[in-house]
């Protein structure tokens, strides 16, 4: 892999690894999961 790939793999995982926390503060601060609601607008 280049440096480039590498990068941007991290860079990847970083974001995942946000999303899923946010969600999981969501559900925790609010009981329920906030995301779907956000989700359908």
């Amino acid at each position: 892999m280049s440096d480039e790939a590498d990068e941007a793999y991290s860079v990847t995982e970083q974001l995942t690894m946000t999303g899923i926390n946010r969600i999981r503060q969501k559900i925790n601060v609010h009981g329920i999961p906030v995301y779907l609601c956000e989700a359908c607008g």
